[in-house]
């Protein structure tokens, strides 16, 4: 006697042996094995034999339909019953048994099985899975990236554990999709459906979703059957967003380095015409020499800046939670300016680099002692997405108060110009705002937005 086995979604195994018994006898005996969830569809359509799928109206939020539509892609000739449907709702060109009754008790619904299974199948389902099969499962279950095949209507049939269930798009296009912003949903469907009608590759197309800010590099391609025929299409779609980030991070370097070359060589030409023409009054004036050693030390002072800068951005950030309040301090006392005061006007737990943040708030600090003096009193505080650092100094004046930000611009005789231009270098690279303005005592706040805190106080 042979053995028929029927694949029940979404019912429980007292159900399943009822239905068994209701629809034994003839020439061969039923197995109904149950499954509670949709999840597991593919795994036992693909890694055992089924005769017979029977499932609800829905299960798991997906209409009985749609899987359907995606079985039917796989399995063409594998029986499908559902159970609570009206059959007028079955839509022309689906092969779909369905019934009214939900309960797998019922008359109805073991005889729509029995008469499925009476038929018999010559589905792929209905046999032991090949070493292909396996194989292209375990790709579709492990694969760390996003694996897709699609009917001819562009319809996913199957789809990767990657991201999501592989059932949680089955039998729907990326137009009914609506997780995904409609734009999105509309490029991606007209690609599929140049690649099905015109058999048309997409290779190595990258695509950048804005509102999760993620990269994708995906690649389609035609899906042919045993005839040449056009099937529907397989993809692939990886995240390349750690990819993008460092190509623009090293692009964004190259071109911090290209403009600092051509401000330092500025720099240098002037600081070395000093030089040289103080050089041919040593004879008559010698001191002139102290003029040319601090053209020198100028110089060196420079080159440090820009080895500083070249080399901070080089280094792999360690972000983790930090009280604000602490790092200041401790910046703030490696500094050792006795008559200086810092205030901590607010505190909270933020995420960040603490090598990346401590130089930042370095360079506002050693910025505020240039400017306003060794007695000079710095306030610190957090506001809703950052913090800020203000002084009670002389301000930056009306002018353009942005312009402290760019690279060599200096209201003090000597100074290099490039400590600002730096900070805002550091709050770029690490997507903080930063801007300035004057403070409550009349002197300098610069202002930081953009981080992410802790729960401490939140």
């Amino acid at each position: 006697m042979d053995m028929r086995t029927v694949l029940a979604l979404g019912h429980d195994e007292d159900e399943a042996a009822k239905l068994a018994a209701a629809t034994d006898g003839g020439d061969h005996s039923v197995t109904v094995r149950a499954r509670t969830d949709l999840g597991s569809l593919y795994d036992e359509l693909c890694l055992s034999v089924v005769h017979c799928l029977l499932l609800p109206a829905e299960i798991d939020g997906t209409s009985a339909l749609e899987v359907s539509r995606g079985v039917d892609a796989l399995f063409p000739d594998l029986p499908v019953v559902v159970a609570g449907l009206d059959p007028s709702d079955v839509p022309a060109g689906l092969d779909v048994r369905a019934v009214g009754a939900t309960e797998l008790t019922s008359d109805a619904v073991a005889e729509a099985v029995g008469a499925a299974l009476a038929g018999g199948t010559d589905s792929d389902a209905a046999r032991e899975p090949s070493r292909l099969e396996t194989l292209l499962l375990s790709m579709f279950d492990q694969f760390p990236m996003h694996l897709y095949a699609k009917d001819d209507r562009a319809r996913h049939v199957v789809v990767s554990r990657h991201a999501k269930e592989p059932t949680d798009l089955v039998g729907i296009t990326d137009l009914d999709y609506s997780e995904l912003p409609r734009e999105h949903r509309e490029a991606a469907y007209r690609d599929d459906m140049r690649v099905i009608e015109s058999e048309e590759r997409v290779l190595g197309i990258e695509e950048y979703t804005d509102y999760i800010d993620s990269h994708t590099l995906t690649t389609k391609v035609p899906w042919y059957g045993p005839d040449d025929e056009v099937l529907g299409l397989v993809g692939v779609s990886r995240d390349i967003t750690e990819r993008k980030q460092r190509e623009h991070a090293a692009r964004r370097q190259q071109e911090l380095l290209v403009k600092l070359a051509v401000l330092s060589a500025h720099e240098f030409r002037n600081e070395l015409q000093v030089a040289l023409g103080r050089l041919e009054l040593v004879e008559e004036d010698p001191s002139q020499i102290e003029v040319i050693q601090q053209s020198h030390d100028h110089l060196i002072d420079i080159v440090d800046k820009i080895v500083e800068l070249a080399s901070q951005e080089q280094r792999q950030r360690n972000e983790r939670l930090l009280w604000f309040s602490k790092l200041c301090r401790e910046v703030w006392d490696s500094l050792a300016v006795a008559d200086s005061t810092l205030v901590i006007a607010g505190d909270d737990r933020i995420v960040a680099d603490p090598e990346s943040l401590s130089l930042f708030l370095q360079i506002l600090f050693d910025n505020a002692i240039e400017h306003a003096g060794e007695d000079v009193t710095v306030t610190v505080g957090t506001t809703d997405d950052g913090f800020y650092v203000a002084d009670d100094g002389p301000g930056v004046g009306p002018n353009a108060p942005e312009r402290v930000f760019d690279a060599g611009f200096t209201t003090i005789e000597g100074n290099t110009g490039f400590g600002l231009f730096v900070a805002r270098s550091i709050a770029h690279e690490h997507n903080w705002r930063v801007s300035v303005s004057e403070s409550a005592d009349g002197g300098v706040r610069f202002t930081v937005s953009g981080l992410t805190f802790g729960d401490a106080n939140r």
